[in-house]
Formats: structure tokens, sequence, C-alpha cells
């Protein structure tokens, strides 16, 4: 076997691993994370989804159309529906059970003429449109190979296209690769990369977690004709909104990594990236 057929059957496995994991209850256990207005109850995942809209830079009565790639059950998609009343958005996820579930949320919430949610992969999901803004959030760090999905991402913006990617940083400082997720009694479940602690004659499910420092994902999004033009870094909360953006602003020139090595990553935290094509500078510059 030749080293590309490899490759691709390596991949295919991979993916069969994170089509199996994402299939299974996820739309139940995100609902019980939100109150009845699809508002996250935790205030940490509610400042990381504020980062995120945040950086939409438009007014609250524009038309724009959004793309929403591995939007889950649609909590940041229906956030911005409810934010900016003459949007349109289409979210894109793997799990069908999902979708299923953003596309009721939609109607219940009386915004289905301007979300609609379809079956597809980051890596090849196919739309006859161009957008204006493109978000991926809580996905780049889930896929062994974020290019194919990066450079499927980078087609389908126009050249004044903002793409918005987020990735949290939850496992721990080194804490990326294979992870293994297993039920137990009562519908909890254990998380760990130690297979020894798997009962390996029950079911169990495998899933992919790369921890992204600020210098890694930068990296990663300029390899592939990204450009950042603003970052927000949520770490710690501070009470206090100056505070928050003088933390964001010192973390995104490598004081996250002074202060993940302190607290040892105890706390929550996301890296938001506003970007633009690297041929939308090139553009401007000319």
């Amino acid at each position: 076997m030749n080293e590309r057929k490899s490759v691709g059957m390596s991949q295919r496995k991979d993916n069969d691993k994170l089509n199996e994991y994402y299939s299974v209850g996820w739309e139940t256990v995100w609902a019980k994370k939100l109150d009845k207005k699809y508002n996250p109850l935790s205030k940490i995942y509610k400042n990381r989804m504020f980062d995120c809209i945040l950086l939409i830079k438009e007014k609250r009565d524009k038309y724009f159309e959004l793309l929403d790639v591995g939007c889950g059950i649609g909590i940041y998609s229906i956030n911005v529906l409810k934010e900016f009343p003459n949007c349109r958005i289409c979210g894109f996820d793997i799990s069908e059970k999902q979708i299923n579930f953003a596309n009721t949320m939609t109607g219940n919430l009386g915004l289905k003429e301007r979300g609609h949610f379809l079956v597809g992969d980051a890596n090849d999901f196919k739309i006859n449109q161009k957008f204006d803004y493109i978000i991926c959030t809580e996905l780049l760090e889930h896929l062994p190979d974020p290019n194919k999905a990066l450079l499927n991402i980078y087609n389908y913006g126009s050249i004044n296209t903002n793409f918005i990617f987020s990735v949290p940083c939850i496992y721990g400082s080194g804490k990326s690769g294979w992870f293994y997720r297993q039920f137990t009694r009562k519908n909890k479940w254990i998380e760990t990369q130690d297979f020894s602690k798997i009962d390996k004659y029950k079911k169990y499910y495998e899933f992919y977690h790369k921890q992204y420092p600020i210098n890694e994902i930068t990296n990663l999004l300029e390899c592939n004709n990204f450009v950042i033009l603003e970052a927000q870094y949520c770490n710690v909360n501070f009470k206090n909104v100056l505070l928050n953006k003088l933390y964001s602003f010192l973390a995104y020139y490598r004081f996250d990594k002074i202060l993940n090595r302190i607290t040892s990553n105890r706390f929550s935290s996301q890296i938001t990236l506003l970007c633009v094509k690297k041929h939308q500078i090139d553009h401007l510059e000319r």
C-alpha cells in the first residue's frame, strides 16, 4: 500500500470515529446548558460566545449573510440571529441529530425564515454561495488535520469576507491528541487519554482535541493564507471590562503562556480571532 492510500484510509478512519462520537446525545447535553431563550447558563461560556459576536463589525439593522461551520445545535448562530434582526445564517455540522435540533429551535424561537441548518462535513461541504461572515467556533481543535477544512472554508469567502475562528483550551497544557470517553451509571462519563482507565469490554468513543496556544493557532491560520486582524483571549473573566480588554491585549502578546504556567490552565479559556484572506490585504495595499 502506498503512502497516499495509507493517509487517505487513516483520515477516513478518523472521520468515522468522530462521526460516531458526535452522533451520541450531544444535542441533549448542550440543551441542558441553555436557558429558554437559548442563552448559555454558564458565565464563562456566555463570555466566549460574546467574544465571537463582538467581532461581527456591523450595525445592528444591517443585512448580511453568515456561514457557521461546525455549528452544533446552533447556539452561536441563534444568538447572532437575535442580535442582528436582518442577518441570515446557514449552518453546517456532521451530526444529523444536532442539525435537527437546531432547525427545531429556530422554529420555536420564530427565527426559521432567517436561519437554516444542514448536515455537512467541514472538510468537503458544498454550497453555491459566498458569505459576508464565516464563523468556525470550537471545531478546529477537534480535527486531526484541520488544513483541508480551512481550505474549504477559505473558498467560501469573498475578498470582503470576515472570518471568525475560536479554539478553547480546556484540558491543560500539553493535553493534545486522541481522548477516550465512556458513559457510566446515571449518564455520567469519564474522559481520559489513558486507555487503561477504559473498560474495553463496554462501548467507548474516541475524539480528538488539540490544545492551541496563541502562537500555534496563529501559525495554522497564517499558513492557510488568513491574516489576523483582531484577537480576543478569554481566560480569567474579570468583572471590570477594562481589565478584560487589557488582559486580552497582553495575552495576545504571549502573556497567556506565563499565566497558563502559573495557573496550570485551570480556568476555562478560549482564543477568538477575526481574520480576512491574505489576498484581501494584498488587494488593499496595491
